[in-house]
């Protein structure tokens, strides 16, 4: 769920998402929100790009809102303009990042026609990628980073466990394997542990 996503790692987010529950959160965001500019809505549970938008403003995103019911909750954050877009895979000791591009659309995602390329993580992305998985206590997690452009700072944009993995080196079969060795290790520790305790 992209609003449990938000309301759980939200502090790892582009700084002012939030979650609108109803027109009263967009009313509420207005002042805030006035300067901003453009923001993305962000659909929960909607995949593959098709519940994101991208409007001018929350004003105007609250006036259609206002018009007409919206599908809600909505996660909604100020769009980074010219963002990178790095998708990171990270399971156990293994780790590694391509970047989605589309110089046609904000959406950067491969369904939506973008495109792939091997990136390199810097020791800071990995590290903010552990720190996200580690608030979340993930063993393993596919992240999909924003960079700002104004100075680089990542910013979690979604995290999931099953995401595609059509730009990475590792297959979905190896992928796969990889998280049943996790899997076994974790029950392999839970059962030796429990044997030790009184």
């Amino acid at each position: 769920s992209k609003v449990a996503r938000a309301e759980v790692l939200g502090e790892y987010m582009v700084p002012g998402t939030f979650v609108a529950y109803s027109l009263a959160d967009l009313a509420g965001k207005l002042p805030e929100f006035q300067a901003l500019g453009a923001v993305i809505a962000k659909r929960d549970r909607a995949h593959l790009g098709l519940g994101v938008s991208l409007w001018p403003s929350l004003e105007t995103l609250y006036s259609l809102a206002g018009l007409q019911g919206l599908t809600y909750p909505l996660v909604v954050q100020p769009f980074l303009d010219s963002a990178r877009d790095l998708r990171v895979v990270a399971l156990a000791g293994y780790v590694e990042a391509y970047e989605r591009v589309n110089p046609h659309s904000f959406r950067k995602n491969l369904f939506q026609g973008g495109s792939s390329q091997p990136a390199a993580l810097t020791p800071a992305q990995e590290n903010f990628c552990r720190q996200v998985m580690a608030r979340g206590r993930f063993p393993y997690a596919i992240l999909d980073l924003l960079l700002d452009p104004r100075d680089g700072s990542p910013y979690l944009s979604e995290i999931s466990f099953k995401g595609g993995l059509t730009g990475a080196r590792l297959s979905q079969a190896e992928f796969h394997r990889r998280i049943a060795a996790l899997e076994e290790d974790f029950i392999l520790q839970w059962e030796t542990s429990s044997k030790t305790r009184p």
